[in-house]
């Protein structure tokens, strides 16, 4: 639901659009410049009081003159923008070209300016695809509403979106929330903070989830460096930590591969097993999988990186076989070790999966 206006004048408003009476503009989604392009028809008053774009877009200077445009941002939207044309035939009704916008998004965010009402379709066929190819069912799919908000600067869809999104929000879709939020002004928000923390608490299912390669492959870099260097990260073991790593350099390793030094200081290497590092460090040496990309000098610290890693899980394994056999000759006095002070869930799942510990899990069932 949208905060739009109610009472009779909005009713009124309503009744008039239905019966398409009074319209004054006409809106024109021209996805790719060819064939006759879907059209939605609405009035000037209502779209200027909702959008900060159209008010640019109306004001009297542009609005006498064919030709005259708006880009997205100089009217408070972002995208392609909209630029006016006389209509067909003489009617009078001028038109408004809109470059970049899913038309079934444009036909429903629209309506919803009078009917406080946003239908979007439901199917998932629509997610991630072009404005051009929208989903076959013919409705509006979330991301591409939210293109449509954004670009036409209806800051009341926006919210009405967002709020949606939040409802709906689940460990199996976080990853795609986090990179629709990021993508359209709401990384800091209220949606993308739940978002990210569900996505921790879940990480495993959150990762793993259908579409969740596409969903990462989104993600900001400093969005992925904050989710991989988070104390609140429940994992199983770090590995799965590190895979996630070299999965969103995959999506495109050719620019991606020289943030991978960034990456393997985000994931603490240090609590994977020493075999799982040997492992990692030839991968690094022979340039196979994401580290073949690698300049000579993002090699050379990504190694660096890996053996130091190295020498610190070897030190801990010789420094934790000293301590228990320094135990075993102060247990008869009753002396106990206490544990590191200040180690967090995730150091303490990590060590126990360094240690071939089976058993646990990540928020369904950690210890």
């Amino acid at each position: 639901r949208l905060a739009v206006a109610t009472g009779a004048a909005a009713a009124a408003m309503r009744a008039l659009w239905e019966e398409d009476e009074l319209v004054d503009v006409e809106l024109v989604a021209d996805v790719d410049g060819r064939g006759a392009p879907p059209r939605v028809r609405a009035h000037r008053l209502v779209l200027a009081a909702h959008s900060r774009f159209f008010r640019a877009l109306f004001a009297p200077g542009r609005w006498s003159h064919a030709g005259a445009a708006v880009r997205g941002r100089e009217g408070g939207g972002k995208g392609e923008g909209g630029e006016v044309e006389d209509g067909e035939g003489g009617c009078g009704l001028r038109r408004v070209r809109m470059g970049g916008v899913c038309p079934a998004a444009l036909r429903a965010v629209v309506a919803a300016l009078y009917t406080g009402a946003l239908e979007l379709c439901e199917c998932g066929e629509g997610a991630g695809a072009s404005v051009a190819a929208p989903c076959a069912c013919g409705g509006a799919s979330l991301q591409h509403a939210l293109e449509a908000a954004d670009q036409l600067g209806l800051t009341a869809v926006h919210e009405a979106l967002a709020a949606y999104m939040q409802s709906a929000l689940c460990p199996e879709g976080s990853l795609a929330t986090l990179a629709l939020c990021d993508a359209h002004g709401l990384g800091a928000s209220e949606l993308a903070r739940e978002a990210c923390a569900l996505a921790l608490r879940s990480f495993s299912r959150a990762t793993e989830a259908e579409g969740a390669d596409d969903a990462l492959g989104e993600l900001e870099l400093e969005r992925v460096l904050a989710m991989l260097g988070a104390d609140d990260l429940e994992a199983f073991s770090e590995q799965r930590v590190l895979d996630v790593a070299q999965r969103w350099v995959a999506h495109d390793a050719a620019a991606r591969a020289c943030k991978l030094p960034m990456l393997l200081r985000a994931v603490r290497l240090e609590l994977l097993p020493a075999a799982a590092l040997t492992d990692i460090a030839a991968m690094v040496e022979r340039g196979e999988g994401v580290y073949g990309a690698l300049a000579e000098a993002e090699h050379t610290e990504c190694a660096r990186i890996v053996s130091s890693a190295l020498e610190e899980t070897l030190s801990n394994s010789l420094s934790g076989a000293l301590a228990l056999l320094a135990d075993k000759f102060e247990g008869a006095a009753g002396g106990t070790r206490a544990g590191a002070a200040g180690s967090s869930a995730r150091d303490a799942v990590g060590v126990g999966s360094a240690a071939g510990d089976g058993g646990g899990g990540e928020g369904e069932g950690a210890a």
